[in-house]
């Protein structure tokens, strides 16, 4: 039984996923074990059959949601979200519907273990420059088994902006320049 007893169609499924998702979305199946019921649900409630990508999203925004969050977790979830939605958004032009709205209220989980705005978190792409810069800026987390080329796509649709082209350097471009600035 779930702990909450009333859910709306969006915060279930039929399939039984908790497991994985532990209570982020509660499987109807096992209270519902008559396979009769299961029209009912999916077809005239709306309730999912099992997590799709637009029910991966809706977990992820439920997880930054929360008030105080288990970090560990946090990461075990979005160690089976981000691979989902990685997959909606890599070589697609055309992005599904939902995705507009997810991407406007989305927060990136950092390697402080907290959620934070896209726009103000970085791909940690170039391990030198996080690590110098790690009491600074924030960290995008990402799963363990994924590389940061993996993570592009997310990271471009999410406007991440890794930090190996989010710094420049200037070098001095003729010695005459490189002589002018020593003497300053």
């Amino acid at each position: 039984t779930s702990p909450k007893g009333w859910y709306r169609s969006g915060e279930v499924v039929w399939q039984d996923l908790s497991d994985v998702f532990g209570d982020v979305y509660i499987g109807l199946s096992p209270t519902y074990a008559d396979d009769k019921l299961r029209p009912f649900f999916v077809k005239k409630l709306g309730v999912s059959e099992s997590i799709g990508p637009k029910e991966l999203a809706n977990a992820w925004l439920r997880l930054a949601d929360e008030d105080d969050p288990d970090a560990d977790s946090v990461e075990a979830s979005l160690e089976k979200v981000i691979p989902g939605i990685l997959r909606q958004v890599a070589g697609q032009d055309d992005l599904p519907d939902w995705w507009s709205d997810f991407a406007s209220h989305v927060q990136v989980w950092t390697l402080d273990r907290i959620f934070n705005e896209p726009e103000s978190t970085f791909a940690g792409d170039d391990e030198y420059l996080r690590r110098k810069l790690a009491d600074h800026l924030y960290f995008a987390w990402k799963p363990p088994s994924r590389s940061h080329t993996e993570m592009r796509p997310l990271y471009d649709r999410l406007a991440l902006r890794p930090i190996s082209e989010a710094i420049s350097i200037r070098l001095a471009s003729t010695i005459e320049e490189a002589n002018r600035s020593k003497d300053v």
